[in-house]
């Protein structure tokens, strides 16, 4: 977790949770402790922005306007495991060789705070921008992938993609001013972009100059000419190693997140909404969950006989989608987790906001239906949650029942399922 600290600092607090209790027990052991492992300086940053490397060795945030950062920025820094100095991020020509040897995991246990002066090495991958939706990096740590816009609000985001410890900045790979960044699935990026429906005298992400947004990006209060914009996506494949680009067979799919085992699809199908053509929210349609078909390639027969008569050819959805939540949704996150059988979703009805709800569904593995129980049904949470291997952790909204937020975890083992909540705490932030 993060938990913002004095001066611009920043502490990375790691919990071991070895038990989590049945409801019928909600107190059965204590609540998990909490182990502060470093401490970094993250001037002006942007919380919802830091992100933490696979290898738990460096973040990269965006610093918002301060004197001290030197304008708007996107840095990567060096995190420090406990008791050491903070080492430099790779720089170019000095990635590690295939031999070499792994970070090593984060401190654990009885790992005691240690102070860590302003980070030598800070690299500066981009500047005057600012960061559209979430960053990732892949799978590896090698690539790092996000959306960002001008700072000034003129255009929407193009797809920015860097290497870690090959270049100096991070180039963007789109110029249409209307791409988004989703996720990764392996070593290849998969992003969407967006088309206007009906209106060929404004293309998205570049609007009228009558129209032009002022510095918060909404242009004219988010009203434009009065006239909503509708807006259609697609989705494709980015190779950063190659630059070869890959459309989904299938139009209408917004911001599609594959599971490991590339066996199923969550995503947005219906349309989008704009007033003034650069900041987007969902329209009519639905979220979905949809079997994955890579390459085209039907995974077993039950998805070839679907396949058959609904799929176009092309990595993308089969084309047979369920839906995951009835609600009003006008923001969503999707994540699998490992075994790519659990899918858990944060909504929210308002596109602006932190909060909204978490669920967590389960996936029949031979027919791809959603279980009819929800081991998760719409729990309150900020945005930011995680995954991992049996469990999942989320911050709950700070006034729930009460009390400030707190650390939730979910954990299972098959079928059976518990939770367990730390100690109420101000301003914790989930990294992974």
């Amino acid at each position: 977790m993060l938990r913002p600290g004095a001066n611009g600092t920043f502490d990375f607090v790691y919990t071991d949770v070895d038990a989590v209790c049945p409801h019928a027990r909600p107190e059965c052991v204590p609540p998990p402790a909490e182990h502060e492992g470093s401490n970094v300086n993250l001037l002006g940053a942007k919380a919802s922005t830091v992100t933490l490397s696979p290898n738990s060795n460096q973040v990269v945030y965006e610093a918002e306007d301060d004197v001290a950062t030197g304008g708007h920025k996107i840095l990567i820094v060096p995190v420090a495991e406990t008791g050491e100095a903070s080492p430099p991020p790779e720089t170019p020509g000095t990635r590690p060789s295939a031999g070499a040897s792994a970070e090593p995991s984060p401190p654990r246990g009885s790992a005691e705070p240690t102070p860590i002066a302003t980070p030598q090495g800070q690299i500066e991958i981009a500047s005057g921008v600012t960061i559209v939706g979430d960053v990732g990096y892949s799978p590896d740590g090698k690539w790092l992938a996000f959306s960002a816009a001008p700072k000034d609000g003129s255009t929407g985001p193009d797809l920015y993609i860097y290497a870690v410890g090959g270049s100096a900045v991070a180039a963007p790979v789109t110029t249409d001013h209307q791409t988004y960044f989703s996720a990764w699935l392996g070593g290849s990026v998969l992003a969407s972009r967006i088309a206007v429906v009906g209106d060929g005298s404004q293309s998205p992400g570049n609007p009228k100059s009558s129209d032009a947004p002022g510095p918060s990006g909404q242009g004219s209060n988010g009203q434009g000419n009065g006239k909503p914009l509708e807006g259609r996506a697609s989705s494709f494949l980015f190779d950063p190693a190659t630059g070869a680009t890959a459309d989904l067979g299938q139009p209408g799919i917004w911001m599609p997140v594959v599971d490991p085992k590339n066996r199923f699809v969550a995503y947005w199908s219906g349309s989008l909404r704009s007033r003034d053509g650069v900041a987007w929210q969902l329209g009519e349609g639905q979220l979905v969950l949809d079997r994955w078909l890579a390459e085209g390639a039907p995974a077993d027969a039950t998805a070839a006989a679907s396949a058959a008569s609904t799929s176009p050819p092309g990595p993308g959805p089969a084309g047979d989608p369920a839906p995951i939540v009835t609600s009003h949704v006008e923001d969503f996150v999707a994540k699998f987790d490992p075994d790519g059988i659990r899918l858990a979703v944060w909504v929210s009805e308002n596109a602006k906001a932190t909060d909204g709800r978490l669920h967590l569904v389960v996936i029949d593995p031979s027919t791809g239906a959603i279980g009819k129980d929800e081991p998760l049904p719409g729990e309150p949470a900020l945005r930011r949650f995680s995954i991992g291997e049996n469990r999942l952790a989320w911050v709950s909204p700070s006034g729930q029942d009460g009390k400030e937020s707190s650390l939730q975890v979910l954990g299972w083992s098959g079928d059976t399922f518990g939770q367990i909540e730390s100690e109420p705490s101000a301003d914790v932030l989930i990294l992974r």
